[in-house]
């Protein structure tokens, strides 16, 4: 194929993938495996009020991430209960107020919590292979009490029964790679059980104190955590240490009072729960969603994409092709902004080529480039950076290159 018949060749295959046909998304990428973890704020959830709503949280504490829901859950332990809301947009979907949790009956068929036991909600886990919702309350102006949500016949969650507890837990979180429900304070880390309302032997990792939310990456099994420092701590499962340079500061971000955490691919979701900012302040009582970097994307190239990428690297006038094949992500996330779509619009691929591979790194900075196309275009990674050069090469195609 010479040089002409090639370019229209590609501009053929930009046009039919701007044009929407359907492929596949891809799956979300893990926490980077590094000893330099970037933060970049990626947006805010607000909660004081929630979007498009007058209901507004006073203190968010605790937060779960139901993935089949795409929904966050998030405790306030000033209005006393829990709300959902759409992991996406934000929008409040439900809230469960303080009666439902007070007219709970202890497990068993025993009585009901009362109010004294559902007034300082502070931390929520999700057990994603019970499909349960798990909801603490702690001490202060309360006893402490866990309660179980389950689904009803509607597929929503309703508060079922609840255990009472020795002590409060500032923290709670799920672990995907033992099946384990974990609770935190302080520094104590220890394993619980529902149903026999029984505790495992408590640890602590060094240099983590004054906890205040924890979550688990479903990839490697690691602990993610932020503690009353403002700082997001990353620690191992297997030793119990925490891993090198990830204590990470959090106020650089406008976070003043870190108290949940919800690892969600390789994003963070923050809760903070600072109560002296104005009510006009997007920052106040809001959720930081928070890019993870840097992240590495392999890519696959066919031969004649090889040989394509070296000439637009010279007709745009890059530096390699790592930069060319971003720039094509960013242009792609340009004109995103320039006609943002409320629903998705699927593109189709042709199968990654087999001859080549390019590892692109993209800086937490960066990162809200390449997942605002993967979002528009519904796709995983790599493809959002062949959608990217195919774009490139249609426009070089019009003039001629």
């Amino acid at each position: 194929m010479n040089r002409r018949r090639r370019a229209s060749a590609y501009v053929v295959g930009a046009a039919l993938v701007l044009g929407g046909v359907v492929t596949t998304p891809g799956v979300a990428y893990p926490l980077p495996d590094t000893a330099q973890p970037q933060l970049a704020l990626n947006r805010l959830i607000r909660t004081s009020p929630f979007v498009d709503s007058t209901i507004k949280t006073r203190d968010n504490e605790g937060s779960a991430y139901v993935a089949s829901d795409n929904a966050l859950w998030v405790a306030d332990d000033n209005t006393n209960a829990l709300f959902e809301i759409d992991r996406t947009t934000g929008a409040l979907r439900r809230q469960i107020s303080i009666t439902a949790f007070a007219n709970a009956l202890q497990i068993g068929g025993g009585t009901a919590a009362g109010s004294s036991r559902s007034q300082d909600l502070e931390a929520i886990a999700y057990d994603a292979n019970a499909e349960v919702l798990y909801a603490f309350s702690g001490s202060t102006s309360a006893v402490p009490t866990v309660f179980r949500l389950v689904r009803d016949a509607s597929n929503q969650f309703q508060v079922e029964s609840w255990q009472p507890l020795a002590t409060e837990y500032t923290a709670a979180g799920w672990r995907l790679a033992d099946g384990l429900l974990y609770v935190a304070n302080s520094s104590t880390i220890l394993t619980m059980d529902y149903a026999s309302n029984s505790l495992g032997s408590g640890f602590s990792i060094s240099g983590l104190t004054k906890i205040a939310g924890i979550d688990f990456d479903d990839t490697s099994g690691d602990l993610i955590a932020v503690n009353r420092s403002q700082q997001l701590v990353r620690a191992s499962m297997a030793t119990r240490t925490m891993l090198p340079g990830w204590k990470v500061d959090l106020t650089s971000l406008g976070i003043l009072d870190s108290r949940a955490v919800e690892v969600i691919g390789n994003q963070v979701f923050v809760s903070d729960g600072y109560d002296s900012r104005t009510s006009t302040d997007p920052m106040n009582h809001a959720i930081f969603v928070i890019d993870v970097g840097p992240r590495l994307v392999t890519v696959h190239w066919s031969a004649a994409e090889e040989t394509r990428l070296g000439e637009l690297v010279g007709f745009y006038g890059a530096a390699n092709t790592d930069e060319l094949v971003k720039t094509g992500v960013k242009f792609l996330a340009f004109l995103n902004g320039l006609d943002p779509q409320p629903n998705p619009t699927p593109a189709v691929l042709d199968p990654p080529g087999i001859d080549s591979t390019q590892a692109v790194t993209w800086n937490a900075d960066e990162l809200t480039h390449l997942d605002t196309v993967k979002a528009r275009w519904v796709l995983n990674d790599e493809d959002a950076h062949r959608l990217g050069f195919m774009l490139l090469s249609y426009f070089a195609a019009l003039s001629g290159q």
